[in-house]
């Protein structure tokens, strides 16, 4: 569905082992303050210069599932801009959430209501956002974002003011 696996990019905190691929987990206190968006812009431009080089054919780029168009076609949201591939005005964003008590496939995300509402809680998501084309099936991974999560410094503070 999606282009570019995480294991397969290149970033993140390096291993010391010789292995340059792999990434090494970040203790859960550097994680949360290390929340920040992740932006898949780079990662597409190149992606539709293999496409436009001929190096991937066209129907690999195209090929969402009939899940995500049918999302896109009644959740997404419009965008201006037409179709990287087949130039048609049909592009839109879909928004997947993430997280703890969600099915194990994501949450799709019907109103931006519905992501304030996350946003408020003290667990923390992630948001995925999708752009699809329904007209020739084009998708790609444009950004994560974090949600969530608030309330949780405040709650820490006052759990280790106890412990002192």
């Amino acid at each position: 569905m999606w282009r570019f696996a995480a294991g397969s990019m290149r970033g993140g905190l390096r291993n010391a082992s010789s292995d340059s691929s792999t990434v090494c987990d970040m203790a859960k206190g550097a994680r949360s303050s290390r929340d920040a968006t992740i932006d898949f812009r780079m990662l597409r431009r190149a992606y539709l210069a293999r496409v436009h080089a001929g190096d991937v054919p066209h129907h690999d780029a195209c090929d969402a599932s009939t899940d995500l168009v049918r999302a896109a076609k009644h959740y997404g949201t419009q965008r201006r801009a037409s179709c990287p591939l087949c130039g048609q005005q049909d592009l839109r964003n879909v928004t997947y959430l993430f997280g703890p008590r969600l099915p194990r496939s994501g949450r799709c995300i019907t109103n931006s209501r519905q992501l304030h509402e996350v946003g408020s809680r003290p667990e923390r998501f992630v948001g995925y956002v999708v752009e699809v084309c329904i007209g020739c099936r084009w998708n790609h991974l444009l950004s994560a974002n974090p949600y969530g999560g608030r309330g949780s410094r405040s709650r820490e503070r006052s759990r280790l003011r106890r412990r002192a």
